[in-house]
């Protein structure tokens, strides 16, 4: 079988670098087409030296330069099969020779991927959706059928603090699904779990802490850098949460909230960033950071307090994983890689920061709900009380509680068993067969 994986993104490679891998095992023939625009983000253009290293062979590499040369590649080529961790573009849906394409589309979903998903039109584009679980297939059926005028309404009276949730809601406006098009939804879905969890037996973990340069016996706490460092502030909340000035944090507090911005508690990103180090300091735990692909070393407060910065430096396991997998505990703002990191093996400590409205986060979308507070696996703790009692607490403080995580993982990784990849090409297979 002929299979096409658009690389759209170098560091999709972390998630579909294990599912490539599954196709080239299976004896599949897997073309991998790669981004090579000089519009796309610097980090993320083809890097020869992070290609993923697979076990059971390697995929033929093509590229394109620009849409409309990947919109030919993916209807003109060959393959039977497309597999992406996106949904078709809209003008591809919109174009009236994407009916008559011969290859099956098949969706593998990411916290990203489902947020285009509108319409009847979306919905018919894709043969075939790789959910990770039933509570992520519901909880998207959820987010198609709720009425969001009231929460549209609370979103764009918050200013640039609800723009990210105003963007999630809008498009839904008056397009809910009906009863047969969750019935589509529901029989174009598969249960296959989160295919990227399966690099997890790729990571050997003595030869990683050696790498991170960790004594034996020594523990680790991994700090994934929040989204602020290196990219701007999107909302009023992440653009006060930067400002290490005291007079200064106030003023911008005023200008974005008016007077009750003088009741804002004073707390900054460094402030949360010297909590972190000051509660590995106490506990003798090496701490490691993780900046995200956009963030250099050296250009923001995590690079100073930490014992080793780590960033893009491996997709096939995901650097990321790999810290998971060490970790004794994973710290980080509202992060998607919260279930990586338990599958792993690390707890997580969530940090709340006042005004970014994790309430509309789960309720825009409800796979969130439960993601970020699950007792004996994921803690979450206010910004205030991260600066004022972290430094204090005990790492043991944080244990997992072996049920309470498989639970977590049945609810936000996949079905007992792992294999992800393999769940997803059986339902591959069994479409093509169809």
């Amino acid at each position: 079988m002929k299979i096409l994986v658009p690389i759209l993104r170098f560091n999709w490679y972390r998630t579909l670098a294990p599912l490539v891998d599954e196709c080239l095992r299976r004896g599949h023939q897997v073309t991998c087409l790669h981004n090579e625009s000089d519009r796309n983000f610097e980090s993320n253009r083809p890097n020869e030296n992070l290609f993923p290293r697979f076990t059971h062979g390697t995929p033929q590499i093509d590229g394109y330069g620009d849409e409309d040369e990947l919109y030919r590649k993916v209807l003109g080529g060959d393959h039977e099969v497309l597999l992406s961790i996106d949904l078709p573009l809209r003008n591809w849906v919109e174009d009236p020779q994407w009916a008559d394409r011969t290859f099956r589309y098949v969706a593998i979903t990411t916290p990203d991927t489902l947020k285009r998903l509108h319409d009847r039109e979306t919905v018919d584009s894709v043969d075939c959706f790789a959910l990770r679980t039933d509570y992520e297939r519901e909880a998207t059926i959820r987010d198609r059928t709720t009425d969001y005028r009231e929460l549209y309404k609370i979103a764009q009276g918050l200013g640039r603090d609800g723009l990210r949730y105003v963007g999630f809601v809008e498009p839904r406006l008056g397009k809910e699904w009906d009863d047969s098009l969750v019935d589509e939804f529901r029989r174009k879905s598969r249960i296959c779990g989160y295919p990227l969890l399966d690099a997890l037996s790729r990571v050997d973990r003595d030869e990683f802490r050696k790498e991170l340069g960790v004594e034996p016996g020594r523990p680790i706490v991994g700090f994934w850098a929040t989204p602020t460092a290196g990219r701007g502030a999107h909302a009023n909340w992440d653009w006060i949460l930067a400002e290490d000035r005291l007079a200064y944090f106030y003023a911008k507090s005023v200008r974005s909230y008016g007077l009750r911005g003088l009741g804002m508690p004073y707390v900054n990103e460094s402030h949360l960033v010297k909590a972190v180090h000051k509660f590995a300091r106490e506990n003798d735990a090496f701490l490691v950071t993780k900046l995200r692909h956009y963030q250099k070393p050296g250009e923001s407060v995590y690079s100073t307090y930490t014992d080793k910065v780590l960033g893009e430096d491996c997709f096939y396991p995901h650097s990321a994983m790999s810290l998971a997998a060490v970790s004794d505990l994973m710290v980080g703002f509202t992060t998607s890689g919260t279930p990586e990191a338990v599958w792993s093996g690390s707890p997580v400590l969530d940090i709340r920061v006042p005004g970014s409205r994790r309430d509309l986060l789960c309720e825009s979308l409800h796979f969130w709900d439960g993601m970020l507070e699950h007792r004996g696996v994921v803690e979450s703790m206010s910004s205030i009380e991260v600066k004022a009692q972290l430094p204090g607490r005990k790492l043991d403080e944080f244990r997992m509680d072996p049920k309470a995580r498989a639970d977590y993982q049945n609810k936000f990784c996949g079905p007992d068993g792992g294999s992800f990849s393999g769940n997803v090409l059986d339902a591959v297979e069994d479409l093509v067969r169809e």
